[in-house]
C-alpha cells in the first residue's frame, strides 16, 4: 500500500512529509473500520435474570437506529452454555445460535420487542427467517 500511496503523491509532487501524512491517515481509517462494537452480556441462570438492563438498552437502541450487539446467555438442565449473539446493525438482527461455543444456526429477525405480562416483561425476537413462526421468545424479566 505504501507504494500506491507513494506512487501518488510522487507523481503529484508532494513532499515525504505529506507521504508518511497519508499513510498515517489510510492506516487510522483502516483501524477505525475494523473496531467492533462493546459486547453486552445479559445472563439466564434458570430464570434468574442478571444485566436485564441490557436488554432494554439493546431494545432501545434497536427502536432508535443504533447498532449494538448483545449475547443473550442461558444454561440448559445439564449445565450447558447457550449463547444468542445478537448483533443490530441498521436494518436488521442477525443471531447466532451457540451451544458450548459450537455453532448451532444463524438467522436474521426484523424486530426485538418487549411486551408486558402479568410475570414481567417479555422480550421478543421478531420476523426472523427460521421455520417456527419466525419469533423467538426470551424469559420473561420481573
Amino acid at each position: 500500500m505504501f507504494i500506491l500511496v507513494n506512487g501518488i503523491f510522487k507523481q503529484k509532487g508532494c513532499g515525504m512529509g505529506m507521504r508518511y501524512v497519508a499513510l498515517v491517515m489510510l492506516l487510522v481509517s483502516i483501524l477505525c473500520g475494523c473496531q467492533r462494537l462493546a459486547t453486552v452480556e445479559v445472563v439466564n441462570n434458570h430464570g434468574e435474570i442478571q444485566n436485564s438492563e441490557g436488554l432494554k438498552t439493546f431494545a432501545k437502541n434497536v427502536k432508535e437506529g443504533k447498532s449494538q450487539v448483545i449475547d443473550y446467555v442461558s444454561y440448559g438442565i445439564e449445565g450447558q452454555r447457550v449463547v444468542h449473539t445478537m448483533d443490530y446493525t441498521s436494518k436488521q438482527i442477525e443471531v447466532t445460535h451457540s451451544v458450548d461455543g459450537e455453532l448451532i444456526e444463524e438467522y436474521v429477525c426484523g424486530n426485538f420487542t418487549i411486551t408486558k405480562g402479568n410475570d414481567g416483561e417479555h422480550y421478543s425476537l421478531e420476523g426472523c427467517d427460521f421455520e417456527k413462526d419466525g419469533k423467538l421468545q426470551l424469559a420473561p424479566v420481573q
